[in-house]
């Protein structure tokens, strides 16, 4: 099955034309599922016929939105509520090579594609599938709404059985504390902690997935320390740990010492010193001690 997830209803723009006619190709027979409208909205059977029927705005727009893919209106077939019965329904699924799930409510449509038994047709399906905004939302097996003014509360879904993945949500603070002298004005701290939240498949609770925070910390010019923590949340495990100093000399520019840390649960643990020190502008020495422990 193809899939075309869109935010809203820009199926005849000419930028989606270029993009989505090479999917289409040879593709005729479209039944456009009609069931994502709002009860509040049109919540009665002539408010629902009124807006759906032939020479409605809607109806029109959607001849219109594939008259560009060489796709007539005698070729386009409707999944209509009230009228309709699940027999119907699941021939017109069967039959089509394009199935397209208009914008709205992703909760109603889904509960109306199951009150009219046509979800296992959806899933089982193999042209394409073309979702507005609900209509690709509940491609997915779990989808997320987010409160605007149709819906009050965050809340998790059931969509169809098709796109599954992971989903994370990732904040990420950047925190940047700058420090003054007669001489200069320098980056003095800087931290940027970071939280993944997963939102996992079915029947797996979502939550906390890895924290990680980065450090530098330049209290003078001649000192520096950097840092990188990596916390695995599901395991309870630090997963990576690193951290380096570095001392130099900001006069002469004679030397520079650094001494660092990493740590891998996976791998293993090393420490490093490393020294350098110029001799004059032509001649100088490195040194550089490496411990290494394999987990």
């Amino acid at each position: 099955m193809i899939h075309i997830l869109m935010s809203r209803g820009i199926l005849g723009h000419p930028s989606m034309i270029e993009a989505v006619k090479p999917c289409l190709a040879g593709r005729q027979k479209v039944v456009i599922v009609a069931l994502s409208y709002f009860d509040k909205h049109l919540g009665d059977p002539k408010s629902y016929q009124d807006y759906y029927a032939p020479g409605s705005e809607y109806h029109q727009k959607m001849i219109d939105s594939f008259a560009p893919y060489g796709i007539n209106e005698k070729s386009i077939t409707w999944i209509l509520d009230y009228k309709e019965s699940a027999s119907t329904a699941q021939k017109k699924i069967n039959e089509a090579d394009i199935i397209y799930l208009p914008g709205g409510s992703p909760v109603e449509l889904m509960a109306r594609i199951k009150a009219f038994d046509i979800k296992a047709a959806i899933e089982a399906h193999q042209g394409v599938l073309i979702g507005s905004s609900a209509g690709a939302m509940v491609q997915f097996a779990r989808y997320h709404i987010s409160p605007d003014h149709d819906f009050h509360r965050f809340s998790y879904e059931e969509g169809l059985d098709l796109l599954k993945g992971r989903e994370a949500v990732k904040f990420t603070l950047f925190n940047n504390l700058q420090a003054k002298s007669d001489e200069r004005i320098w980056d003095f701290l800087y931290f940027s902690p970071s939280v993944e939240y997963r939102i996992r498949e079915k029947n797996e609770a979502p939550g906390f997935d890895k924290i990680k925070a980065d450090i530098e910390f330049y209290p003078k010019q001649s000192f520096s320390f950097k840092s990188h923590l990596s916390y695995d949340c599901p395991s309870e495990d630090l997963m990576e740990a690193n951290a380096e100093f570095t001392w130099r000399d900001t006069v002469n520019d004679k030397y520079r010492i650094s001494y660092g840390y990493r740590y891998s649960k996976a791998y293993s643990e090393t420490s490093t010193v490393s020294l350098t020190y110029r001799l004059t502008e032509k001649l100088q020495i490195r040194n550089y001690l490496n411990y290494e422990h394999k987990n």
